[in-house]
Order: C-alpha cells, then sequence, then structure tokens
C-alpha cells in the first residue's frame, strides 16, 4: 500500500513538472492589438505579466508572418524554458515557412 501512494505520488509529481513546461499556442490573427492582448492573455494564465511593449512586438512579428505566408497558419506559443524564463515561438505551418526558434519573452512571473 506505501509503495502504491509513493508510486502515485511520484507520478503527479513528474505530471505537474512536465506541465509546467508545457506550450500555449494559439492562432495569430495578423492583428497586432489583438494578437498583443491574446499574449498577454496566455501568459497571465500561465502565471506571467508580459508589458505592452514587450506584446506588441511579438504580436508584430506574428503579424509579419501573417503577411508573408498567407496560405498557411501561424501559431504563437509560450512556455517556459529551462532558464525558467518565458519564451515565445511564432512559426508559420506554410511549407515554405523555415523553422522559427524559440526566443525570450520579457516577462515577470505573478
Amino acid at each position: 500500500m506505501i509503495k502504491l501512494v509513493a508510486r502515485l505520488l511520484a507520478a503527479l509529481i513528474a505530471g505537474a513538472a512536465a506541465g509546467a513546461h508545457a506550450d500555449s499556442c494559439f492562432v495569430a490573427t495578423g492583428d497586432m492589438a489583438l494578437d498583443a492582448q491574446t499574449i498577454r492573455q496566455t501568459a497571465a494564465q500561465m502565471g506571467w505579466t508580459v508589458g505592452n511593449t514587450a506584446s506588441l512586438t511579438a504580436s508584430g512579428v506574428a503579424k509579419g508572418k501573417v503577411k508573408l505566408y498567407p496560405k498557411g497558419s501561424t501559431k504563437v506559443c509560450l512556455r517556459v524554458d529551462d532558464q525558467e524564463e518565458l519564451a515565445v515561438n511564432i512559426q508559420s505551418d506554410s511549407s515554405d515557412a523555415g523553422h522559427a526558434e524559440w526566443r525570450k519573452l520579457p516577462a515577470k512571473r505573478t
């Protein structure tokens, strides 16, 4: 019985740790103000505060990719990286788009 409880506790802890580094994504609309607001809301749900300038900068990149690759959708993803900082990835699923790298997004934990 004690071994079962220990296994369940270990699984819960591992699941919580894995969930802490999960990506939170949405499809960019190409509207800078709307995407910036969605970035701030998504970050807030993850326990982070992102300023207006940082979210507008990231949404500007998303708008550029929406315009460059109109045939595909563009996903904006946020996650906590290995250094426990918020990171953003803005990737188009268009066949001619390259692979986007994760970039740090200036933010503070709430």
